[in-house]
């Protein structure tokens, strides 16, 4: 007998721009890197972010101990403020050829995207070997114990005259329907984010538009990359980095209604750098980006505020990055479905019980169990749990 949960979906507003100005949070900076010795001791990347539940907040993030070498680290929190390293750490490191082998001085294994899915953890990520950055898949039945795609790397760089030859990196993805939409970086040049689509996350297909967001005429005109991305049930909405000539970047905001053709924000940039930039090494005085916006943003939404966890450039030289935290009020976007993760597959003979583990996420806030209500069904030969949270009607 298979078991799914099914989810009601909620009316909503007309779609609307999520331009409001970012405000940075007094708790700067969330992390900063390791000491000496530590796979950390450089920066804190960028990084993918999960709350499971009320107050189990996940991270794994860049570890980096040196230029164009990272793992990938894993850390937790209760509120999403105050971070505590995983003890066994690195969770993944590089191996294969593509990643930088393993035991190298340089490689890396950068993760910036994940979901939890049917009680799976799905991680995308970058490997850098030679000169060359290329997305890779892992998957994890805990968040810590994590098995490397086969066919790894998913996605590579564009032959010569592509849009996206050289590298690609920093992919951010979102499951919308039947199909996952990956917005990645071309990590050289000017950069640019591209989109590519697939049916199971792992075989995808660029989209032949592609870039959907590239440099412009003002804030943005030398280089656009790393887009963190969120989809409401009617738009994405995407904050990336763009930067001009002489100054630092900045976090614009852009939105679209496809997934493909993206309008920027009158409003750029909604988190430009400090004005001054502020030079120097004191956490307490740079509050962890006196020098701007180091790495992409991961975009959450707890009922009327969006959170952005992003990288801060702390200081320079040697570079020094770390996690920090802006928030913006909701303007009009949606209340997004409530989202159900009814965990794996199981079957169950009539005769039987068995306990279902899973989540219900209302927008990105996990709803406690008890206030989920459950019923039993008769459809055809099937018995399906129909989860309902309290802002949703009654079937």
């Amino acid at each position: 007998m298979g078991v799914s949960f099914c989810g009601v979906l909620i009316s909503s507003v007309a779609a609307a721009q999520e331009d409001a100005p970012l405000s940075r949070s007094t708790w700067n900076p969330l992390l900063t890197h390791g000491q000496s010795g530590s796979i950390d001791q450089l920066k804190i990347g960028p990084r993918a972010i999960l709350r499971v539940a009320p107050n189990d907040w996940r991270m794994w993030y860049e570890a980096a101990p040196s230029g164009n070498k990272s793992f990938t680290a894993y850390a937790t929190s209760s509120d999403g403020l105050t971070w505590t390293r995983y003890g066994g750490n690195p969770v993944m490191s590089p191996s294969a050829t593509w990643e930088g082998g393993s035991g190298n001085l340089e490689g890396e294994v950068s993760p910036t995207s994940i979901l939890k899915e049917k009680g799976l953890y799905k991680l995308w990520y970058h490997g850098f070997n030679a000169g060359t950055r290329q997305i890779g898949y892992a998957t994890s039945p805990d968040g810590i114990q994590w098995t490397k795609y086969a066919g790894n790397p998913i996605v590579s760089p564009g032959p010569g005259g592509a849009w996206d030859a050289g590298s690609v990196c920093e992919p951010n993805v979102v499951h919308v329907g039947g199909q996952y939409f990956m917005y990645y970086s071309r990590c050289t040049g000017a950069g640019g984010i591209g989109l590519a689509t697939s049916s199971d996350g792992v075989s995808w297909t660029k989209y032949a538009g592609n870039p959907v967001v590239a440099t412009g005429s003002g804030w943005d005109s030398a280089q656009i990359d790393w887009g963190g991305i969120y989809h409401d049930g009617q738009q994405f909405h995407m904050w990336y980095l763009g930067h001009d000539a002489i100054g630092g970047f900045s976090l614009g905001y852009a939105r679209s209604a496809d997934g493909k053709n993206f309008t920027k924000s009158n409003a750029n940039p909604v988190l430009p750098p400090p004005n001054p930039l502020i030079v120097n090494t004191n956490y307490s005085i740079n509050k962890g980006d006196g020098l701007g916006i180091e790495n992409s943003a991961k975009v959450l939404r707890f009922g009327d505020q969006w959170w952005f966890y992003y990288g801060g450039f702390a200081s320079c030289c040697p570079e020094d990055a770390t996690l920090c935290l802006a928030t913006a009020p909701v303007q009009n976007s949606p209340n997004r479905a409530p989202q159900v993760d009814a965990g794996a597959d199981q079957t169950i003979a009539l005769s039987n019980s068995a306990a279902l583990v899973g989540t219900v996420m209302d927008d990105d806030v996990p709803v406690a169990l008890g206030q989920v209500q459950s019923q039993w069904s008769q459809v055809v030969s099937e018995r399906r749990i129909y989860a309902r949270h309290p802002r949703m009607p009654t079937r």
